[in-house]
C-alpha cells in the first residue's frame, strides 16, 4: 500500500512540474544514504540536502510519509544546500507549487502597477473573425489579466485590458505572431494595424 502511495505521489509531482515546464528528478539513494533515513524523525532530517551535489538541481523537497504525505521546503528555496525546514511542511501539491513558484520567480516579467488598464485598439481589418481571432488572443496572453470589448467601429476595434504589465512587454508580446505592427504606444493606450 505504501508503494502504491508513494507512486501516486511522484506521478502528481512529476504532472505538475511537467505542467511548468520543470522536470521531477528521484535521487537513487546508496547503502550510506538509505541508513541516515532510518528511523529519524522529521527534526533530524534539516541536513539532507547531501544529494543536491549529485543531481545539482534548481530546487528540492523532502516528503515524508506518516498517516498520509506531508512536504517540507528547505529554509532558502534558491539555496539547493539550504537546510530542511522541518517545522513548515504543505500538502504535496501546494510543495510542489511552491517550490516551481520559487525556481521560477527569478524569471517573471514583474512591473510595479498593479491591475492597470489600458486601451488596445487594431485598425484595418475588423471582420467579426479577426475580432473573435484577437479576443481569444487575448485570453490566452499571460500578461493579460482581464479584458473585455470596449469600442467597435468600421476599420477599428478596442479592447479594454487590465494587467500587472507596462505597455513594451504588451507591444513586445502582441508583435510576436506577425499579425500586428504597431502604431503608436502611450501609457493609455496602444494602437496596432492588421497586417491582414
Amino acid at each position: 500500500m505504501a508503494l502504491d502511495e508513494c507512486k501516486n505521489l511522484k506521478n502528481i509531482i512529476s504532472s505538475e512540474a511537467k505542467k511548468r515546464g520543470g522536470r521531477a528528478i528521484y535521487p537513487i539513494l546508496d547503502s550510506t544514504e538509505i541508513t541516515f533515513f532510518e528511523g529519524k524523525n522529521m527534526e533530524s532530517f534539516e541536513n539532507i540536502y547531501f544529494n543536491n551535489e549529485k543531481y545539482a538541481p534548481d530546487g528540492w523537497m523532502y516528503c515524508y510519509r506518516e498517516n498520509g504525505f506531508l512536504c517540507y521546503l528547505p529554509e532558502e528555496p534558491n539555496n539547493v544546500f539550504s537546510n530542511l525546514n522541518p517545522y513548515n511542511s504543505f500538502l504535496p501539491f501546494d510543495a510542489i507549487q511552491g517550490l516551481l513558484d520559487d525556481i521560477s520567480d527569478p524569471y517573471r516579467v514583474k512591473s510595479g502597477s498593479k491591475n492597470r488598464k489600458i486601451l488596445i485598439t487594431v485598425e484595418g481589418n475588423t471582420s467579426f473573425d479577426a475580432l473573435q481571432t484577437f479576443k481569444e488572443f487575448l485570453s490566452q496572453n499571460f500578461l493579460v489579466k482581464k479584458s473585455f470589448l470596449h469600442r467597435l467601429e468600421d476599420n477599428m476595434f478596442t479592447f479594454m485590458v487590465t494587467t500587472d504589465s507596462d505597455s513594451d512587454d504588451l507591444v513586445e508580446v502582441m508583435l510576436t505572431d506577425n499579425l500586428l505592427t504597431l502604431s503608436s504606444k502611450s501609457s493609455e493606450e496602444i494602437i496596432f494595424q492588421s497586417v491582414n
